[in-house]
């Protein structure tokens, strides 16, 4: 009996330890706050920020901005008839929304940086410009005209560094825009 009394002891501690650091994970997950998402590389506020990029000194004075309207970006014509996939395509936009309060439409986040989100949206809009594709259609438009919910799919792309390697993730569940947007 001591023999297995020993090993149902250690399975018991290894299942309690995996338990409370599971819930920690959890708890860390949910808990960022906004100052925590902040860099300490500025002391500039976003608008200020936002400013620095629109007065030039990325090179391009139609950069967005936390100002920016969201339905400036979904309807900027450097995207395509893609731009509405980036945000949410079951949600109303108003079209007064602006990228620095996106987090109103973005489903399950509730901590959404506005800066990252603006950064993001440069980021897609740049590639384009660059000549690079930032967006793969999964299906042709005989299957959109088939089966009218594969309308509103697609992949957008970000490049990693040349020569890196290379992780593919689909984490699964309600991929309703580019989750980067938010983060």
């Amino acid at each position: 009996m001591g023999k297995t009394w020993h090993i149902y002891r250690n399975s018991l501690r290894v299942i309690l330890l995996s338990g409370v650091l599971s819930f920690m994970l959890l708890l860390s997950g949910c808990g960022q706050t906004e100052e925590s998402y902040r860099t300490d590389s500025s002391d500039a506020n976003p608008s200020e920020k936002a400013e620095t990029v629109e007065n030039g000194s990325s090179g391009e004075e139609e950069d967005y901005t936390l100002e920016t309207k969201v339905m400036d970006v979904i309807n900027d014509p450097v995207f395509g008839d893609y731009g509405r996939l980036i945000f949410p395509v079951d949600r109303t936009i108003d079209e007064d929304l602006e990228l620095q309060d996106v987090g109103e439409i973005l489903t399950w986040y509730n901590n959404v940086n506005p800066d990252r989100t603006v950064e993001i949206a440069n980021y897609l809009k740049d590639q384009v410009e660059s000549g690079e594709q930032i967006f793969y259609d999964i299906y042709t438009d005989e299957e959109k005209a088939e089966d009218p919910d594969k309308e509103n799919t697609g992949l957008f792309f970000f490049r990693g560094e040349p020569g890196a390697k290379t992780a593919v993730i689909n984490a699964g569940g309600g991929f309703v825009y580019v989750a980067a947007i938010h983060y």
